[in-house]
């Protein structure tokens, strides 16, 4: 009984120094709006007990992650604000995302026109023609008419729209315009029209 008991703690500890083996670390430090770091943004991995919450420097740092492929949300204010950055933990390293530049346009509009630190919920998403990407830093990302745009060598570009919506007539200036579940010119995706006898339903003619 007793070599038993041995031989299952030398088990267990040769199971936990592997568990240990393979996990890393991810971390970065935020830079919201151009002014640096946010206190209270939470950052978090989705499904993971992975949760961080900044303070004014914006840094973060995620320990004991399983290796793997993972994209990173963060929370402002009760607001997803969904900018993903994927991170790739390998064993024993630390993963460095370095500065992660994202904005909400709406507060940053109204830090800038007010002089305001605090953010504000009031204005809907910001659209494409409020943004002028030569000022604002390259990569940084932020919330459009029903998605997310970013910033690239000056112009701006969409970067994804919210899951049923789609940017059909390509112009930037409305964000990502179209309900594909409803709209009859454009259901399931762009140009696929009902015919006059159907109607749009949940994507469906």
């Amino acid at each position: 009984m007793k070599k038993l008991v041995i031989l299952i703690v030398l088990l267990l500890s040769s199971s936990f120094a592997f568990a240990e083996k393979n996990t890393g670390s991810i971390s970065g430090i935020i830079n919201y709006c151009d002014k640096g770091g946010s206190a209270g943004m939470q950052v978090f991995i989705p499904g993971k007990p992975h949760v961080v919450i900044t303070g004014t420097d914006g840094r973060f740092i995620f320990t004991n992650v399983a290796v793997g492929d993972y994209s990173l949300n963060f929370m402002l204010g009760g607001k997803i604000l969904n900018f993903n950055k994927w991170a790739e933990v390998s064993a024993d390293n630390n993963t460095s995302l370095d500065l992660i530049n994202i904005c909400d346009v709406e507060n940053r509009e109204a830090n800038t026109n007010t002089g305001a630190s605090t953010p504000t919920t009031t204005a809907a998403p910001a659209i494409f023609d409020k943004i002028d990407c030569s000022v604002i830093k390259k990569g940084t990302l932020f919330l459009i008419n029903n998605g997310r745009g970013k910033c690239q060598d000056g112009k701006v570009l969409i970067k994804s729209c919210d899951a049923g919506f789609a940017n059909c007539d390509k112009k930037t200036s409305n964000g990502c315009e179209i309900n594909i579940n409803s709209d009859n010119e454009n259901c399931g995706g762009c140009f696929n029209a009902c015919s006059s006898l159907d109607t749009c339903n949940l994507g469906m003619c």
